[in-house]
């Protein structure tokens, strides 16, 4: 599905060698080794843990291992290459991760403020994999984002400082080699992104207007559409989901998280909660939520409609 290339101003990266379709499974791999999560270990810790993972590889691994980036944005003194190494290259695994992964092929994938693909750790497994999050086209560079959700939506002056201090370098994606209107433009719907997230995560408007909040939720879709944010809109379809519970509308609480779990499935293939997500959206009313706030949108999951059905935007929204 790829090839390792030069990229112009990157140095390696991955690149389609066919068309690949939005869902479809790019790479899973095993760590080479993994260690507690890079933010909370000290440096002393750090450098005892990776020399002792870097000893147990095979010699192709250990190559392997040498041969990822090094952005060493520390003096050598401060931060030993092997440690460097790692702090340039290791993903969290998994959400809230206790321990972190390097990996020969995923960690050669590419930063882009706009990516076509996003990386999941599967617990069952013990393997990263990585989707596509967008069609992808034969020639085309497969790119992931190194942000986290925060800075996902701060603006290009905020991720590039990141960027620059984490990895050494200064993004130049299709979103940040923009200019003028259209830069400030791509900063402005990020940062009401942020601010309509803030709105519906706070509770009040749940409570006080809930028919608002559905309608931030939807906006927050739409503009992760228009700044290619694909993997976070799940987030939405849950969030939509519990105003709903909360007012004891069980139809569209059904239909919004049978759409979040659509989604996480061709996002990041096996989901862990899938079972959980599924027995949610056949009994909402279980969820710990329900009528929390009201009776006003009361309803009963047998009327949830199908997403294909005629106006079922206007009934979901």
């Amino acid at each position: 599905l790829y090839q390792k290339k030069t990229i112009p101003g990157k140095g390696i990266g991955m690149v389609a060698t066919v068309p690949i379709p939005l869902g479809s499974l790019i790479i899973t791999e095993q760590p080479l080794f993994t260690l507690p999560h890079v933010a909370s270990h000290t440096l002393f810790a750090m450098k005892a843990t990776v020399l002792h993972e870097v000893s147990k590889l095979s010699k192709d691994q250990q190559k392997a291992f040498l041969n990822l980036h090094n952005a060493q944005v520390e003096p050598v003194s401060k931060l030993p290459p092997f440690v460097s190494i790692v702090r340039t290259n290791a993903f969290g695994l998994g959400v809230n991760a206790v321990r972190s992964g390097v990996f020969d092929e995923c960690s050669r994938f590419n930063h882009s403020c706009a990516p076509n693909a996003h990386f999941a750790w599967c617990e069952p497994t013990l393997t990263m994999h990585i989707h596509a999050t967008r069609d992808i086209a034969e020639g085309d560079e497969i790119t992931i984002s190194y942000l986290s959700s925060k800075l996902c939506v701060s603006s290009h002056q905020v991720r590039q400082r990141d960027l620059l201090a984490r990895y050494g370098f200064l993004c130049k994606c299709t979103v940040c080699a923009a200019t003028g209107q259209d830069l400030a433009s791509s900063d402005c719907r990020r940062s009401e992104i942020g601010r309509l997230t803030e709105e519906v995560g706070d509770g009040i408007l749940i409570a006080t207007n809930p028919a608002r909040a559905l309608k931030y939720c939807r906006e927050i879709l739409r503009l992760r559409d228009v700044e290619v944010q694909d993997a976070e809109k799940p987030r939405e379809y849950y969030d939509a989901f519990q105003i709903c519970v909360a007012h004891g509308d069980l139809a569209r609480a059904s239909a919004f998280m049978k759409l979040q779990l659509k989604w996480k499935e061709i996002y990041e293939g096996e989901v862990a909660e899938a079972a959980e997500m599924r027995r949610r959206m056949q009994r909402p009313e279980e969820h710990r939520l329900y009528q929390a706030v009201s009776r006003r949108w009361k309803s009963q999951t047998r009327y949830a409609r199908e997403e294909k059905s005629e106006g079922f935007e206007e009934w979901l929204w």
